[in-house]
């Protein structure tokens, strides 16, 4: 019965059948066989099996889903792979999917983050919401987000008025040089500010699809001590750690839970906060999202309001000068402690 088959499916094949055609035919045959579970192949007429165009159109879309899904193993197991042979590798392994979907569903009321805050940005800086998401990018490094956001808008202030980021005329600096130079840098419109970390969360916010951002609480989510000296990103890293999140992306119990059309940018956004949640347990740390820690701030502050609502749409004057100087300070080595950085 089977070499029947097999010669009726091979019939427009060239003599000599490869061994994928063969298993095609044999896996016709047997999914033939399984959709008549009241008879056994013996049963089957010749001509019942040549009258099966039905039966191969769906044996093919399962045989082709399956094989996606297979495909898609893989990549996941790949890309954990080139995690665990980065030098910093996870000393306990990369976590499961399924532990990763805890996650993310502990988070899932962030998940358009990015999307919510440059909406809550461009009402209230309108022309200059993009510069302001500037401020906010290049002020995240070690600073927990409540200072990122207190120091984004006193940057945004100095920026509009002529005055550098940096300590001057009695006025104390914000923040560190390389956040000073940075700022520079991204006004600018310089694409390599920041280095891959700040330019994908900067890409975050303007919805690029592909960005991800792999910051010390994304490292953690993937099973990396943060606390480690051998945890120094190069490009390379970089990407290999950013795939694994692209492909956390395309599990399908994610898709079907939050969507189709599920971005990157969306799982990060989950995860960030899911793992933020659960160091709340153990050390406070604000997750609040950006906007309501901005309203707060002004709502403390009224002299910082004020400065904000006077610089407001003003055209700022040119900052080669700042630039220059921003540029001539990073030129010597950075002590974070002394530049008056919180330990990220």
């Amino acid at each position: 019965m089977f070499y029947k088959f097999l010669k009726i499916v091979l019939a427009a094949k060239p003599k000599n059948p490869t061994r994928e055609d063969i298993y095609r035919a044999s896996g016709l045959l047997f999914f033939v066989i399984s959709q008549k579970h009241s008879k056994r192949s013996s049963d089957l007429s010749l001509d019942q099996v040549q009258n099966f165009d039905v039966y191969r159109t769906q044996w093919e879309t399962k045989l082709d889903s399956d094989l996606k899904k297979l495909n898609k193993d893989k990549l996941w197991k790949d890309s954990v792979t080139r995690v665990k042979n980065l030098k910093f590798h996870p000393k306990k392994g990369v976590p499961s999917l399924r532990k990763l979907r805890q996650t993310i569903r502990a988070g899932a009321e962030r998940k358009d983050w990015y999307e919510s805050t440059f909406r809550a940005i461009q009402e209230r800086f309108g022309d200059d919401a993009e510069a302001m998401m500037k401020f906010l990018v290049h002020m995240s490094p070690g600073n927990e987000v409540s200072i990122n956001v207190t120091q984004a808008v006193k940057a945004f202030i100095r920026w509009k008025t002529g005055q550098p980021f940096g300590a001057s005329g009695g006025q104390r600096g914000l923040g560190r040089r390389d956040h000073h130079w940075n700022m520079e840098r991204s006004l600018k419109d310089d694409p390599d500010a920041g280095g891959k970390k700040l330019q994908n969360f900067h890409q975050s916010f303007l919805r690029n699809d592909n960005a991800v951002v792999i910051d010390r609480w994304m490292l953690r989510n993937l099973g990396i001590d943060t606390r480690d000296e051998n945890v120094k990103l190069s490009d390379g890293d970089y990407e290999v750690l950013a795939e694994v999140v692209r492909h956390i992306t395309k599990d399908q119990q994610l898709k079907s839970e939050f969507g189709p059309d599920l971005k990157p940018r969306q799982v990060m956004a989950m995860l960030w906060a899911g793992i933020k949640r659960k160091q709340q347990r153990r050390k406070k740390s604000d997750d609040r999202p950006y906007e309501e820690i901005l309203n707060d701030l002004l709502g403390r502050d009224a002299s910082l309001k004020e400065q904000l609502m006077q610089v407001l749409g003003k055209e700022p004057p040119e900052r080669d000068r700042h630039y220059e100087e921003a540029r001539h300070k990073m030129k010597r080595p950075i002590n974070p402690l002394l530049e008056g950085a919180s330990a990220k």
